[in-house]
């Protein structure tokens, strides 16, 4: 695809190996890909690891120097810094220890954390706080789709803080309109206007 069609944006999700990680890497650096958002998908919601043993480090030593953006949650924000992250002290340190480590820009998104959602952006050196109120219920696949609107803006030429505003206000319209299917947790409702 990237042969034929190229791309405005990409981003990466579960790549489950280091094998993986370094493999994809590769791909994405012989193409020269650009507005590379990475979501460092490292485990399951219930702590079920998705990517081997290693994988992480290879994914901060590789991977994160060809992005452009890096979104992890707290949990894979304290995996790949090596500190506890849990509070937003925290998460800024953590962005600007991902940034070091080679993206152009962080966000750690909080929607774990206790009261509001306040995610931290690390742009251009400065410091974002993204707070909004916390929705009811806990779907799957936030971190996902937050990290699949913000490529979707930067593919648009959108800036990188404004895309990243965009793609919280778009997740937090998908929680709104979740689907309640079955027993599990509910699936957010994607068919929903941008903006």
């Amino acid at each position: 695809v990237l042969d034929d069609l190229g791309a405005e944006a990409t981003k990466t999700g579960m790549l489950g190996s280091a094998a993986v990680v370094a493999a994809v890497a590769d791909g994405l650096a012989a193409h020269r890909v650009r507005r590379l958002v990475v979501d460092p998908v490292l485990h399951a919601s219930g702590g079920r690891p998705l990517l081997a043993r290693g994988g992480a480090q290879i994914l901060l030593r590789r991977l994160l120097p060809l992005a452009e953006i890096v979104t992890p949650n707290l949990s894979e924000a304290s995996l790949l810094v090596g500190f506890p992250v849990r509070n937003v002290r925290a998460m800024e340190e953590a962005a600007r220890v991902l940034v070091r480590a080679g993206a152009r820009a962080a966000v750690v998104t909080g929607g774990h954390l206790a009261g509001d959602a306040v995610d931290v952006a690390l742009i251009d050196g400065v410091i974002h706080r993204l707070r909004a109120a916390r929705l009811p219920g806990a779907p799957h696949g936030t971190g996902c789709t937050f990290a699949a609107a913000i490529a979707a803006e930067r593919a648009k030429d959108v800036s990188i803080e404004d895309a990243i505003r965009a793609a919280k206000r778009y997740t937090a319209a998908c929680i709104r309109r979740a689907l309640r299917l079955g027993h599990g947790r509910s699936v957010l409702g994607h068919l929903v206007g941008h903006g």
